[in-house]
């Protein structure tokens, strides 16, 4: 095991802008990042204790109709199925490796079929 995640017994699925990811459970959402890109996330613009801002995230779970409110990924429990909808700019750019290797899998919602539109994140240095 990685010496930066909680202890887990298995890894469950969740989807980052449609596409598949498998994550420990029992983690938060930037540790199971780390895991999944363990060369750039560790190196990205982060505090990891919910004052930059820079993790911030929209996500679903199960059975859910709208997006709940961004929060930061550094302190957000992982659960089974959770769909990641939209990403900071600092989350895509640390990313990029997985966003662009793993197939889109899953339709993101869009204005036609969610009821409101998603909003771009902004941060404070943007």
């Amino acid at each position: 095991m990685h010496d930066f995640l909680n202890d887990y017994d298995r890894l469950i699925p969740i989807w980052i802008l449609g596409r598949r990811a498998e994550v420990p459970a029992n983690n938060t959402l930037l540790r199971c990042l780390q895991y999944l890109c363990p060369d750039t996330v560790p190196y990205g613009k982060f505090c990891w204790n919910n004052e930059c801002g820079n993790s911030k995230f929209y996500y679903r779970r199960p059975g859910d109709t709208h997006d709940r409110k961004a929060r930061a990924c550094c302190f957000a429990r992982i659960t089974d199925e959770m769909e990641i909808t939209v990403l900071s700019a600092e989350l895509k750019f640390v990313l990029r490796s997985f966003l662009d290797s793993t197939p889109i899998e899953r339709p993101l919602p869009t204005t036609e079929n969610a009821s409101t539109p998603i909003p771009e994140i902004r941060f404070r240095d943007e």
